[in-house]
């Protein structure tokens, strides 16, 4: 990155300063960031977080990968390398939370909880390498790329890797499992599939709590065997006749050393891989993405689901779902929406969709097409549209994070996520700003040939 790169100057040699610039060009391009010494300062013009906070000339500090504080006032650790930024915006690598580059399966239908998108992934896409210029760092890896219905599997998370001359531009996998995908509309095969489900579960929780139940029993009557006392029988004295020799004491063994008896551990009853999938997501373990093509799925998904508490995001892909948007907002739902201005159905006026969610209350968030690099000038569009400017970012880093359960490492410019950064040399919803590098994991993986050439 043709940025301004020097180590912090507190009581550094020269030999030592030497010495981190040599470790500097030869950084490796891999996600490890394993050095000692892998600590850096980035000096921002402006640090955009992605949860709504603005820092005019901030900075980041990242140490091994990890971005560790931001503020206005960050002195640069002993030994510490420091890149001048303040050219640039800072913000965090865009999230897509429903890609399928990558995914061999094309088609999923049925109760498919099984699947893991990682056993059919593809990483040498080049999708991958379009989708890193243009400032994604995290994408979801869906179980199917397309056409999927029912209970399609677990989703995935893959990080573009970028090329270096000598390795080719892709991706790796770098999150398991991390959330549920399923459809949800008016047919009766998707709700049965759901009820059942459920209906499983619950059978199986019951069986594994009377496991539990006769297990602990068991332990408490072996636990009170144990602490009885042992009663000692009284010895016979033998009589000893008149004019009989005494008799020899006999030699007295030793006591045979006992094997010790393994220890009893509790087997959970068997469980089949749907259900063993579903009761994951029943319980909280990750949460589940449901994709709704019309309004009215939402009031079926009600139905099946009743009281249940559980971890969810709702793609909505229809112009329709304005209609239950004050239904999403009162229960303060997630939901992913395509960043577009449409129009009311059967009318010639204009909806900006994300805008009205928002509003009604609930998080919003973006999807993205595989013409990556139009997304941000759609982001621009709905914001110029009523969208507001301080969750735009977050629409496209945090919140579709969130929506993958996977907030808490991704998608923010925060004390202990990843330092996934993407610098711009401008506003990044203005027309002819453009992605000037992209850092991963604290490793620059893109810069623009105009950064290069600096």
């Amino acid at each position: 990155m043709a940025m301004s790169f020097r180590p912090s100057s507190r009581r550094t040699s020269a030999s030592s300063r030497a010495a981190l610039a040599a470790l500097f060009v030869a950084a490796p391009t891999g996600f490890a960031a394993d050095r000692p010494d892998d600590v850096w300062v980035i000096r921002c013009g402006r640090i955009e977080t992605g949860t709504g906070e603005v820092i005019e000339r901030g900075a980041i500090l990242v140490e091994h990968g990890v971005i560790k504080a931001v503020g206005l006032d960050i002195e640069a650790p002993l030994g510490a390398r420091e890149i001048d930024a303040r050219r640039f915006t800072v913000v965090p690598g865009f999230v897509h939370p429903t890609s399928g580059i990558g995914q061999d399966r094309q088609r999923s239908s049925g109760n498919q909880a099984e699947q893991r998108a990682h056993d059919s992934f593809y990483p040498y896409d080049e999708a991958f390498q379009d989708a890193l210029e243009q400032g994604f760092t995290t994408l979801a890896l869906q179980p199917a790329s397309q056409g999927w219905l029912g209970i399609a599997g677990l989703s995935s998370v893959v990080q573009p890797t970028g090329g270096d001359g000598k390795k080719a531009a892709g991706a790796a996998v770098i999150e398991k499992d991390v959330q549920l995908v399923f459809t949800m509309n008016s047919s009766q095969q998707d709700k049965d599939l759901l009820r059942k489900g459920f209906e499983k579960v619950e059978e199986a929780v019951a069986k594994y709590d009377e496991a539990v139940k006769k297990w602990e029993e068991k332990q408490k009557k072996a636990k009170e065997k144990k602490e009885e006392p042992k009663k000692e029988e009284p010895k016979k004295e033998e009589e000893k006749k008149e004019g009989e020799a005494p008799k020899e004491e006999a030699k007295k063994e030793e006591p045979k050393k006992e094997e010790p008896k393994k220890e009893e551990v509790f087997e959970a009853p068997k469980v089949d891989d749907k259900t063993s999938t579903l009761w994951g997501w029943v319980k909280g373990s990750y949460p589940a993405l449901v994709r709704m093509s019309r309004a009215a799925d939402y009031l079926h998904w009600l139905e099946v689901v009743k009281e249940r508490k559980l971890r969810v995001a709702f793609e909505l892909e229809s112009s329709d779902s304005y209609l239950v948007a004050d239904r999403f907002g009162k229960a303060g739902a997630l939901v992913l929406l395509d960043p577009q201005v449409v129009t009311y159905p059967l009318t010639s006026e204009r909806l900006n969709l994300p805008a009205f969610f928002e509003r009604a209350g609930a998080k919003v968030g973006f999807t993205a097409s595989r013409r990556f690099e139009d997304h941000r000038h759609r982001v621009a569009q709905v914001v110029k549209a009523g969208f507001p400017r301080e969750k735009a970012i977050a629409a496209m880093t945090s919140v579709p994070a969130a929506a993958l359960g996977i907030d808490d490492r991704y998608g923010s410019i925060q004390p202990g996520r990843f330092a996934d950064l993407v610098f711009f040399d401008g506003d990044p919803f203005e027309i002819g700003s453009k992605v000037s590098s992209v850092m991963i994991r604290g490793q620059m993986k893109f810069e623009s040939e105009k950064e290069a050439q600096r």
